[in-house]
């Protein structure tokens, strides 16, 4: 770990402030490949964030899963580290490895906070990963109506089909999860 690294997953923007004024490289990668932006991240740091933005440190760099700070926030669930990437004008939509840009992984996570920042900024909340799921069709999966009712809410397609066909009401009913399948109100009703 480098010295940037250590002090921003501790959270610590006035140490990162002050390697800035050293000219400590805060791109520097640790053995995971992962910035001091990756680790403030993921532990939700956004004064991190931001001392780093204003140093100019790389915000849309990807770690060796193609995996963005901004990924790391959605996660983890930190809505705030979310906002502060994107006062810092990030690329929300970044898609790392597997073609999932940051709101499939807050979906999949059930982070509905991470969610409502994300529509909030405009992200495409349709966007599909490389097996064609979208926020809704992993939400519906792992069972987080709190998802399901803020992407309807953002006029999400709560009806979009996976590479198999699959909808997200047939992932829900699938696995068990009948309180998402059978979520009430017209906005967002599935169709089977």
């Amino acid at each position: 770990m480098t010295p940037a690294t250590i002090a921003a997953a501790n959270g610590d923007a006035d140490a990162i402030r002050k390697l800035a004024a050293e000219r400590v490289d805060l791109n520097a990668r640790d053995e995971n490949g992962q910035t001091p932006a990756d680790g403030a991240a993921q532990y939700g740091h956004a004064n991190v964030i931001q001392a780093l933005a204003v140093a100019k440190a790389d915000l849309n760099a990807k770690d060796r899963d193609l995996n963005t700070p901004a990924t790391w926030a959605a996660i983890n669930g930190h809505s705030n580290v979310i906002q502060a990437l994107a006062d810092a004008k990030v690329d929300l939509n970044a898609k790392g490895k597997y073609g999932q840009s940051p709101a499939p992984w807050a979906a999949s996570h059930g982070h509905s906070n991470v969610i409502q920042v994300l529509a909030a900024e405009g992200v495409d909340l349709d966007a599909q990963d490389e097996n064609g799921n979208t926020p809704a069709i992993w939400a519906a999966q792992n069972g987080h109506a709190g998802v399901i009712q803020v992407l309807a809410e953002a006029k999400a397609d709560l009806n979009a089909k996976d590479i198999d066909g699959h909808t997200p009401a047939t992932w829900a009913a699938q696995n068990g999860h009948a309180g998402v399948s059978s979520l009430s109100g017209s906005k967002s009703r599935f169709k089977c």
